[in-house]
């Protein structure tokens, strides 16, 4: 047992080798991007709320729909297309089947925060199309008078709408992040994880 303790002194004594040197700056590497990725996260959330200072409240809270209801809310929507036009950054909603166009989202439609294109920018002529019922966006060039479902350059690939959450809860697609988040209707609250969820790694 001797030899032992006198074993560890001196490794204690010695410098640390190449591997527990690499491994400890691997490790403050770690720490460095874990507190980028929270700094950033924390940055887009704090826009995302600013943003909806700027979106005026769609709609009054409620008690939320039943299961069935919610069913009924998703079929009556899914005629429904969400259109961005980028030179504007101010959403509009278009019933595919009645051409109706109304600028407050249909009970249960999803809204975006966008901050609006300069002039002069290219991509001003692009409008972001989201079709409400499939939850898939695709993309509108006025110049052009073309759509596809690839992203243009210069505009983030949008992902898939995800299902509507409860009450007093929306779901906003961020544009500038190219990701859904969630914002509280009641308390302005904003979160990127879904109500209800555990939030996820950063």
């Amino acid at each position: 047992e001797a030899l032992h303790e006198e074993a560890r002194r001196e490794r204690l004594q010695q410098a640390p080798s190449a591997e527990e040197v690499r491994l400890g700056l691997l490790r403050r590497q770690q720490e460095i991007n874990r507190l980028r990725v929270e700094q950033v996260r924390a940055r887009r959330l704090q826009e995302i709320g600013s943003l909806f200072e700027e979106v005026r409240q769609q709609s009054p809270p409620s008690a939320g729909p039943s299961a069935r209801g919610r069913e009924a809310v998703a079929e009556q929507i899914a005629e429904w297309r969400l259109v961005l036009p980028l030179k504007t950054g101010v959403c509009h909603y278009h019933n595919q089947v009645t051409g109706e166009r109304a600028a407050s989202p249909p009970p249960g439609a999803p809204t975006v925060a966008c901050r609006p294109r300069e002039d002069g920018d290219p991509l001003a002529g692009v409008q972001l199309v989201l079709q409400i019922g499939s939850g898939v966006w695709y993309y509108y060039d006025e110049d052009a008078s073309a759509s596809s479902w690839e992203a243009p350059p210069g505009v983030p690939a949008l992902g898939k709408c995800p299902p509507e959450p409860l009450a007093p809860w929306r779901r906003v697609m961020h544009v500038s992040a190219g990701e859904w988040c969630y914002q509280n209707k009641v308390t302005g609250e904003t979160s990127w994880d879904p109500p209800g969820e555990a939030p996820g790694p950063p």
